[in-house]
């Protein structure tokens, strides 16, 4: 009994858990697991809910979040960029197709 007890309230805290994944370009995350060295990389692996924390650098991806989910800078928007580089023209380098996605902390930028 005693362990069905505590496996229920394993299962049970496992559920409050909010995942964590992290970015970083140079790929080592300060030793944090799960680490990606795209933001997009991230976003595509990430299931709803979960934060997705990206390290100090400058992202040129396009990024499109179709998931609720919450992206934050580890270190400020001044040291955090996401732009999109373009030959002409300026496109937005995130693009948010979902309710409750979240992202702050970071500086979006372009370049043509």
């Amino acid at each position: 009994m005693k362990h069905f007890i505590f496996a229920a309230f394993c299962l049970l805290a496992a559920t409050f858990v909010q995942a964590q994944r992290y970015v970083d370009g140079s790929g080592t995350c300060s030793g944090n697991t799960p680490c990606y060295s795209t933001i997009s990389a991230a976003v595509i692996a990430a299931s709803a809910g979960e934060t997705i924390t990206v390290y100090p650098g400058t992202y040129d991806e396009m990024i499109i979040i179709n998931k609720p989910l919450t992206l934050v800078s580890a270190s400020g928007r001044d040291v955090t960029t996401i732009k999109y580089s373009t030959i002409g023209g300026y496109i937005a380098p995130i693009i948010i197709q979902a309710d409750n996605a979240n992202f702050s902390g970071v500086t979006i930028g372009g370049s043509h």
